[in-house]
């Protein structure tokens, strides 16, 4: 009888400590890393625009261009200074990102860190990211810092299927960093640089602008700026071809609402 007891006993314990080695595999410290590989960064054009198919102001004053191309190229400047040029520094460094090497941390969180100059303000920044096994996807969330600007500012934050083929990015207020206002928010579905779509919308707060949007496709060699203006309720196109750079304007305010087109040479065509 006893016998019995002391092997019921022994076959318990070895059971129990089976238990345990598992339970102490699976609540592995989490700053091992091992096992465990940073996520892939989203793509960096998730984040930009490819507008150099209407150059700069410098260009545009030197050449003889026809109305309809003048007139895009000032429209794409003035949606280019509202959307892009006020998200330039977050995405400079989202590229700087690119080239640093993340390193796991107390947080169970990658991070990337590293020290970069743009227009002449010095960012101290910290890109960090880690996988939601249950939602499949990663996130994403960047704190910049620089002297008298900024302290641990949270630049953006963002999410992105694990697949890289879609994901949102929510940019904060630099002008006001501790209001924790988002400002832009981009939504983004892509194949490649190539075939893509990023539906840039205003969200602030109180803005006389939220809810405008600015949505731009690319689709080979065709590419289009849709601007939806939240006040007047009206809708204005641009497109063109990438390659030759011959395309339209179609604005309800613009030429009557007919559609206003030039050719490769940015003359006007019928």
């Amino acid at each position: 009888m006893y016998k019995k007891v002391i092997k019921f006993h022994i076959v318990m314990l070895l059971i129990m400590s089976h238990v345990l080695l598992m339970t102490g595999c699976n609540n592995s410290n989490p700053t091992e890393t091992k096992n465990q590989e940073p996520p892939t960064m989203p793509p960096a054009s998730s984040m930009q625009l490819d507008l150099s198919a209407f150059g700069g102001t410098g260009t545009l004053a030197k050449s003889n261009a026809g109305i309809h191309f003048t007139t895009a190229a000032i429209t794409v400047a003035v949606i280019n200074t509202w959307v892009v040029l006020g998200l330039a520094p977050a995405v400079f460094l989202f590229g700087q990102a690119l080239n640093e090497t993340p390193v796991l941390e107390s947080d169970a969180k990658f991070h990337w860190k590293f020290t970069s100059t743009f227009a002449l303000i010095r960012y101290n920044t910290d890109l960090a990211g880690w996988i939601d096994v249950a939602n499949k996807q990663s996130n994403w969330e960047m704190h910049v810092s620089a002297p008298n600007v900024f302290n641990k500012f949270k630049y953006y934050d963002g999410t992105c299927a694990l697949d890289l083929k879609s994901g949102r990015w929510t940019f904060y207020k630099p002008q006001n960093p501790d209001s924790g206002k988002a400002m832009i928010q981009i939504d983004w579905q892509m194949v490649n640089d190539s075939t893509r779509t990023l539906t840039f919308t205003n969200v602030l707060e109180g803005n006389a602008s939220q809810g405008t949007t600015l949505t731009y496709n690319v689709d080979g060699r065709d590419v289009s700026m849709t601007f939806f203006n939240s006040v007047s309720n009206k809708t204005a196109q641009v497109y063109w071809d990438a390659i030759t750079t011959a395309g339209c304007i179609d604005s309800p305010d613009y030429n009557g609402g007919v559609p206003g087109c030039w050719d490769e040479h940015r003359n006007d065509v019928p």
